[in-house]
């Protein structure tokens, strides 16, 4: 059997729908804000990236993730294709659900926040006059700097673990299909699955998927973005709104499961993708407009989201 060289790890069934009819589509750089056009083929992946060796045995998750790929691509078309989610049953949402939850564990984004974390923890602990190499040795593992093998490793142990345990959280949310607003398609980064949370004002960072009002956003194209909403936002609406109609309300999320995106969603949707990204922002029609500008002037948006870490030094 010939193993696959170049590992996608975002799949090109999500990059298809924002690529031209000849593959073509255009890709932001984050890093050196600067846009350029690529081939679907050549982007958001590397070559071997899901190939690690394990206590000597050598191990990869291509194959894996392209039989993953392969169950989720007819559902995401025809969501695509209908734009709606009457296609949806138990097992297909249940199949996405895994689908999106090791999405999140497979880019690389993961692997750049463990970097940065023992980086940073190497660092506080310098800087409060800690020897590295007095540390003991439990310890002193946790500060090495991770090899690109441990990295790999890493990201295979969270698909095959975390991904099965968060794929329930996504399954229990509200689906809902957002549409673009006229002035503004969506775009879709190397971290597609992105979210926020507006009841605790935690969509910065690392909001946790298991907290009471969690959102996710997945653009499939750029006309439609999956969202995926904690029930609380729909009890939110219901008591600000219609407490006296619950039913009415709690119906109208659950069977019109369209919603017709503002320019002011459209906007969220694709600020959410740029936070989250890596590196690297992905459009049908360079649709990036000032962003080069917009991240010259925050310069921690150049990168992926990083989690932060303080070590109070007592006195």
């Amino acid at each position: 059997m010939t193993h696959a060289k170049n590992h996608h790890y975002v799949p090109q069934l999500l990059l298809k729908n924002f690529s031209s009819n000849k593959g073509r589509l255009h890709v932001f750089d984050k890093l050196n804000t600067r846009p350029f056009p690529e081939n679907q083929k050549n982007i958001a992946s590397e070559n071997y990236f899901y190939n690690f060796s394990e206590d000597g045995i050598n191990h990869s998750m291509e194959e894996w993730l392209s039989q993953l790929e392969t169950k989720a691509a007819p559902i995401i078309d025809e969501i695509v294709s209908s734009k709606n989610l009457d296609s949806i049953n138990s097992a297909t949402k249940s199949e996405l659900s895994f689908f999106f939850a090791v999405q999140m564990a497979r880019t690389k984004m993961p692997q750049e926040k463990i970097k940065r974390l023992v980086k940073r923890f190497r660092e506080l602990l310098t800087e409060n006059g800690q020897e590295i190499s007095n540390l003991d040795e439990k310890l002193k593992d946790f500060v090495t700097e991770p090899t690109e093998n441990d990295l790999k490793a890493g990201t295979a142990k969270a698909i095959r673990v975390d991904a099965p345990m968060y794929a329930p959280y996504l399954e229990n949310k509200i689906w809902m299909l957002i549409e673009r607003s006229q002035e503004t398609p969506f775009i879709i980064g190397d971290h597609p699955v992105a979210r926020k949370n507006e009841i605790d004002k935690d969509w910065s960072d690392f909001p946790g998927l298991m907290k009471i009002g969690v959102e996710f956003y997945i653009p499939l194209s750029p006309d439609l973005c999956l969202a995926m909403w904690c029930p609380s936002i729909v009890q939110g609406v219901i008591n600000q709104f219609a407490p006296e109609k619950e039913w009415i309300v709690d119906r109208t999320f659950k069977v019109a499961n369209i919603l017709s995106g503002s320019k002011n969603s459209s906007k969220i949707v694709n600020a959410l993708q740029v936070y989250w990204s890596e590196r690297f922002l992905f459009s049908k029609n360079d649709d990036f407009g000032d962003l080069a500008e917009k991240i010259n002037n925050l310069p921690y948006m150049r990168h992926g989201p990083r989690p932060k870490l303080n070590i109070e030094r007592d006195e």
